[in-house]
């Protein structure tokens, strides 16, 4: 994952205070996400990419672009996330 969103006074500088649920974590700083835009290809990796998902470059992956803010847009977030395609499933239920 990687994650871009304007830095706050209040946002911590390390790194370990953003593992587990990033929501979670803008929660406690009074931030709701109430907008979420995703795009999921299947693309090829990069030479760095491939480095930290140990492939062979090669190799086909999935790329999730994901695109949020408030209600008010005055947060918001852009994340790349990139899956090895043989392990992942992408499933998605219009259902109520």
């Amino acid at each position: 994952f990687i994650t871009y969103f304007k830095y706050e006074d209040y946002f911590s500088l390390n790194a370990r205070d953003y593992y587990g649920s990033f929501y979670s974590y803008l929660k406690k700083h009074g931030i709701v996400v109430a907008n979420n835009k995703e795009i999921i290809e299947a693309i090829s990796p990069n030479k760095e990419i491939a480095y930290f998902l140990k492939i062979p470059q090669h190799s086909p992956i999935l790329k999730r672009t994901r695109f949020t803010s408030d209600s008010l847009n005055q947060f918001k977030e852009y994340t790349e996330c990139y899956y090895i395609g043989s392990e992942y499933k992408y499933f998605v239920d219009f259902g109520k």
